[in-house]
């Protein structure tokens, strides 16, 4: 993983910024980015080894109103005075074991957010290939149970930890990518009356629960944060539309109004799915995502806020996953 190295502004004011996603290549210099492909544009891009379906549009993570904190030897560390990212270094994380590389994932992001004084976990993205391979055990139930044991010994001795929203997805490159942003207050969890809290999960599915929310509703005293977790043809807990790439995606999208509909009630602005700010669609068979995109496109409109990703999801039945971000201003009348 190369390392994304900024100028010291030390005279910057960092309390009065705030967090900010672009989703296109930005100049701005105080942020980080991250960038979607095969190869970096720049020797300075962190890079997630994900096929862009658009391959006419660059894609990338440009997070702004961050500051590089420090100099860590596994890390790349960016902050503000609400806000912790930062992308754990891929060469420590190997994808032989995955419950092993699970387990060091996560308690690096808990020593660092310890060490940082960022105590609550809010967003994490975590990208390995051979997702739903293996005999009995697949690399994915694997990645579950790591960060289950993470989260025995580092979460803060908590009966009743927040779990935070979070996206697994399988590429097809190498390597273990993991980024997450933390913060110094907590959020609130988001769920879907629709589908059962996956840390609920019957153990059919894994020994070790998948510990996350469905969504993370984050406000601070300028802007809400609506972190939506990768969000599948699910409801209950089973797989809806089997072999139904377009009706598995009308369902993801169904999913992602439900949460939109709950973090109203913990007073997130009303927000239309065409104005979020962004989404992320994982698309498992790229042959579909001529028939995706245009199903988007006669549902949202513009598409300029969707980026679209050939991906494998943690189940082999899922053909479609999609992830979202909103923030909106506090309204202080």
């Amino acid at each position: 993983m190369q390392r994304h190295i900024l100028p010291n502004h030390s005279d910057m004011d960092t309390k009065q910024k705030q967090l900010h996603l672009s989703t296109s290549s930005s100049n701005d210099q105080s942020g980080f980015r991250l960038c979607y492909g095969n190869q970096p544009s720049t020797n300075s891009d962190l890079l997630i080894p994900l096929q862009n379906l658009q391959e006419s549009m660059p894609s990338y993570d440009q997070w702004q109103g961050l500051m590089p904190l420090a100099v860590e030897p596994s890390a790349s560390v960016f902050h503000n005075d609400d806000y912790l990212l930062a992308v754990i270094a891929s060469s420590d994380l190997q994808t032989d074991d995955m419950s092993a590389s699970s387990y060091t994932a996560y308690s690096r992001i808990f020593q660092l957010m310890q060490k940082h004084g960022y105590p609550q976990l809010l967003r994490t993205w975590s990208y390995f290939p051979n997702i739903t391979e293996g005999d009995q055990i697949d690399a994915y139930q694997q990645f579950c149970s790591g960060r289950s044991q993470a989260y025995q010994e580092y979460a803060f001795n908590s009966n009743e930890p927040e779990y935070p929203a979070a996206t697994v997805i399988g590429h097809h490159a190498t390597g273990f990518q993991l980024y997450f942003i933390a913060a110094k207050q907590a959020g609130i969890s988001i769920q879907n009356p629709r589908q059962v809290n996956a840390f609920n999960y019957p153990a059919s599915y894994s020994k070790d629960a998948p510990l996350f929310a469905r969504a993370l509703l984050h406000t601070t005293a300028t802007q809400h944060v609506l972190f939506i977790s990768g969000t599948a043809s699910i409801t209950g807990h089973e797989t809806q539309h089997q072999d139904q790439a377009l009706a598995q995606l009308q369902e993801c999208l169904c999913n992602i109004e439900q949460l939109l509909i709950t973090a109203e009630q913990h007073h997130f602005p009303k927000t239309a799915l065409e104005n979020m700010l962004q989404l992320k669609v994982y698309i498992k068979h790229a042959e579909d995502y001529a028939e995706l995109r245009a199903a988007l496109a006669t549902r949202l409109g513009a598409l300029e806020h969707v980026q679209f990703f050939h991906a494998d999801m943690c189940r082999r039945d899922l053909l479609v996953e999609i992830e979202a971000i909103a923030i909106q201003p506090v309204c202080t009348t």
